[in-house]
């Protein structure tokens, strides 16, 4: 889990290891009403309780004025989760609000 400008970017496996830093991590961001840009391209395994953080966050960033966007590139296992799931992302940086100055950003 790394920042990239404005995007918080994460890999690997989202699981109860890494459940409660990401939970922490997406509480502070949504709290600042400022747009939330989660980029999801180099996860592996995205579970049901992973769902659930995300969830939590996208809520706290809608209340505090502010947007959520998750990024789940075309054919990435967490962009097959979210699309079966029925929850909200775009397939590219470019099209995330708020994405900042990282590569593949809208912005600069």
């Amino acid at each position: 889990m790394t920042m990239d400008g404005n995007v918080l970017v994460l890999s690997g496996t989202v699981d109860e290891h890494t459940l409660a830093a990401l939970r922490g991590m997406l509480t502070g961001l949504a709290s600042t009403g400022r747009p939330v840009v989660v980029d999801l391209g180099d996860v592996d395994y995205l579970p049901s309780a992973g769902i659930g953080v995300l969830a939590e966050a996208r809520t706290a960033a809608l209340e505090q004025g502010g947007t959520f966007t998750l990024v789940a590139p075309e054919g990435k296992p967490a962009q097959r989760v979210l699309e079966i799931t029925g929850f909200p992302h775009v397939t590219s940086r470019q099209h995330s609000p708020g994405a900042g100055d990282g590569p593949g950003s809208a912005a600069g």
